[in-house]
């Protein structure tokens, strides 16, 4: 039985067989644009490339920003993993120092900031300290959480993130196509 499942696969004759793969389809069809009218109001978001991921043109960099001048409540959960990354000690510190508050949230993907010791943890609060002042009226401290996701142990390329931040003042806006932006520079 053996040598007849051997001769099977083996290839005795000239013929040969060869594999095509087929294209793999559209999942346009997935994507469904949610309303305006379903959106959170009373905020500003941009979703662009800053130049964190390799691929040209891939977004990596969101921010998203309260247009209120009034505090806004926030919540988290924290890993209770002894080894945190940067932007986790940061966000937890920031929530700490504004009891709960929260108006501003920068993401980058592409890099965690993840074991990269005091430097990530500079690099992180410069990320906060930069969105918090395109607040309307920034509180004395700053109210900006920071999330990074990505390689483990690469340090952030954090001037092109902080490029990335100014520049993203421009390209801010509150409709689908900039709530659609900012959930893509998160993946």
């Amino acid at each position: 039985m053996a040598s007849r499942i051997f001769k099977r696969l083996s290839s005795t004759s000239a013929t040969t067989s060869t594999f095509t793969a087929k294209a793999t389809p559209s999942k346009a069809h997935l994507h469904k644009p949610i309303p305006a009218s379903s959106l959170p109001r009373g905020y500003l978001l941009s979703g662009t490339h800053a130049g964190v991921k390799k691929k040209a043109g891939a977004p990596d960099l969101a921010i998203l920003l309260s247009t209120s001048v009034r505090p806004t409540s926030a919540a988290a959960t924290f890993t209770a993993n002894t080894f945190r990354a940067a932007p986790v000690v940061v966000s937890e510190e920031v929530l700490a120092k504004t009891s709960g508050r929260a108006r501003a949230l920068v993401v980058n993907s592409g890099c965690a900031n993840a074991v990269t010791g005091a430097q990530g943890l500079k690099d992180a609060w410069s990320m906060v300290e930069s969105v918090h002042s395109l607040l309307p009226s920034p509180a004395p401290s700053p109210d900006a959480l920071v999330m990074s996701t990505g390689v483990i142990g690469q340090p952030l390329p954090i001037s092109k993130i902080l490029t990335g931040i100014a520049a993203s003042t421009s390209s801010a806006g509150s409709g689908p196509e900039h709530w659609d932006a900012v959930a893509r520079a998160f993946m």
